[in-house]
């Protein structure tokens, strides 16, 4: 929401009860101008509304989302939040707008949501392959694999993370 004056944030994921004063879309028509009226039905947007009072009512959270806000909660307050949030969950919505136009001048933009879907996608597999492997274990003395597997996978996600991280970095002191 644009214009929320709401003390609370609005979060993806939540319920709201709303009161809300609804105006149909009007805009000038300037011939050979930008016709606004057109732009707003051409997204899906047929009204405009001012909400005059808002009680939220639930959180319907996905695993994604509940991720995404514990991962917000335990970077609070680091320089690089933005950067370690739009690498690990392709989301720019926290990443600082200099870096962002840095990313784009150099053609690196990608990279933010290539990161956080191959991120993502590998932990599914580990994920996957843990499960399979919990399935056959049967003696305890054989979770030391299963213990060295999540130790294996952990040194190659931060050898990987580090080498994109540290590119990332050089581009953006050579600026």
């Amino acid at each position: 929401m644009q214009n929320w004056k709401g003390t609370e944030q609005v979060k993806l994921g939540e319920r709201w009860h709303g009161e809300l004063q609804l105006r149909p879309l009007s805009s000038r028509l300037n011939h050979g101008g930008f016709d606004r009226q057109q732009w707003y039905f051409s997204k899906g947007i047929t009204a405009w509304a001012r909400c005059k009072s808002a009680v939220k009512i639930s959180n319907v959270f996905t695993w994604r989302q509940q991720r995404l806000n514990a991962a917000l909660r335990q970077t609070q307050g680091l320089a690089h939040q933005g950067l370690l949030l739009a690498t690990s969950f392709g989301e720019r919505a926290w990443l600082k707008a200099e870096s962002w136009q840095i990313y784009q001048q150099t053609n690196t933009a990608h990279l933010i949501a290539i990161s956080g879907l191959h991120i993502g996608f590998g932990n599914g597999i580990r994920i996957y392959i843990g499960a399979r492997i919990a399935n056959y274990v049967t003696n305890p003395l054989d979770y030391a694999v299963v213990s060295d597997f999540n130790r294996i996978r952990v040194v190659l996600i931060f050898m990987h993370n580090w080498r994109v991280l540290r590119f990332r970095l050089f581009v953006q002191l050579s600026r």
